[in-house]
C-alpha cells in the first residue's frame, strides 16, 4: 500500500511538473509575443526617424532655395539698377544732340565759309 502512496505521489509529481512546464511555456510564449510587438514598434520608430531625416533634408533644400531667391532679386535689382543708368545715358545723348548737330552745322557752315 505504501508502494502504491508513493507511486501515486510520483504520478501527482509528474502531473505538477508538467503544468509547471506548460505555464512556463505559456510565459515564454508571452515573452515571444512581446519580443515581436518591441520589434514591430522598434520598425516604426525607425520608419519614423527615416521620415526625419527626411524632413531635414528637405528643410536644408529650403533654406538653399530661399537663399538662392534672395540672390536672384539681388542680381534683379542690380540688373534694373544698371538698365535705369543706360536709360539715363541715353537720355543725356539725345538731349545733347541738338547742340552736337548744332556744333556740326557751325563747323561745316565755317568750312564753307574759307571758301
Amino acid at each position: 500500500m505504501q508502494q502504491h502512496t508513493a507511486t501515486y505521489s510520483n504520478i501527482q509529481q509528474h502531473f505538477s511538473n508538467v503544468l509547471a512546464t506548460f505555464s512556463n511555456t505559456q510565459q515564454h510564449s508571452a515573452t515571444f509575443s512581446n519580443i515581436s510587438a518591441t520589434t514591430a514598434s522598434f520598425q516604426q520608430h525607425k520608419a519614423t526617424y527615416s521620415n526625419i531625416q527626411q524632413h531635414t533634408t528637405i528643410s536644408s533644400n529650403i533654406s538653399a532655395i530661399r537663399s538662392n531667391i534672395s540672390a536672384i532679386r539681388s542680381n534683379i535689382k542690380a540688373t534694373y539698377n544698371n538698365i535705369s543708368a543706360t536709360h539715363s545715358n541715353i537720355s543725356a545723348t539725345y538731349s545733347n544732340m541738338p547742340q552736337h548737330f548744332s556744333n556740326i552745322q557751325h563747323h561745316f557752315s565755317n568750312i564753307f565759309a574759307t571758301f
